[in-house]
Parts: C-alpha cells; structure tokens; sequence
C-alpha cells in the first residue's frame, strides 16, 4: 500500500507492479523497491557481479566485508550476496509509514549506494 502511494507521487512513467517498484535516481543509480508482506518496504540494488570461485572472489568478499563492518554503525544498508552467489547487493528495510518517510529511506539509501558503487569498482573482477 506505501509503495503504491509512493509510485504515485514519483508520476507515470516508473514501472510498479504492485508490490515492486523499479526506479533510476540521479540517471545513475537503478533501485527497486519491494513490499513486503508486513508492510515494510526493501530498497536494494544490484552492485556488481562476483567473480567464479577463486582467490579472486575471495579478495572481493573479505574486501566488501571489511567495509560492510565498518559501516554497520552509521548505515542501516547492508551487504548481501545473493542465493546464487552470483552478485553482490546493497539493501535496506525500510518500516516507511508514510510517503515522506519511505522518500527520505530511499535518499538517505542513495547516499550509502554512492560510497559503495566507488568501493567495489576500485575492487579488482
């Protein structure tokens, strides 16, 4: 219901599916938002691809770990690999109760997602 709210202020042409919003800030960064079935509302993005298994996965792990455990206290965005352990992800929940709030969520997510984006590409593939 939030989500549908939000789509709705952002105008016509961002695509929402009901429960899934997809959106470009800034014409750089792509997000998607989804609707939980608790309300709350996940805010992720896709950061980069993972090398095959390897040293070199290895470095990018323990480099993306090391900066997720430094950021723990100031960010609520985490790290994630996903079920296929084929790529890395920023994301956050939001319990968003309004419009505004999940709009401030979403910058303040933006933000996080810009010192991240800079981090894993100085990482070596």
């Amino acid at each position: 219901m939030i989500l549908e709210q939000y789509a709705a202020t952002l105008g016509q042409d961002i695509p929402f599916t009901g429960t899934r919003l997809s959106m470009t800030v800034d014409d750089r960064y792509r997000l998607q938002l989804l609707e939980r079935p608790d309300g709350r509302v996940l805010v992720r993005t896709r950061l980069r691809s993972l090398p095959d298994a390897g040293p070199a996965r290895d470095e990018v792990l323990r480099h993306c770990a090391r900066l997720a455990c430094g950021r723990m206290s100031s960010s609520p965005a985490a790290c994630a690999v996903d079920a296929r352990e084929s790529g890395l992800w920023l994301q956050q929940l939001s319990d968003a109760g309004s419009t505004q709030v999940l709009d401030e969520h979403v910058g303040a997510f933006v933000n996080e997602l810009a010192f991240w984006v800079g981090a894993v590409q100085n990482e070596s593939t």
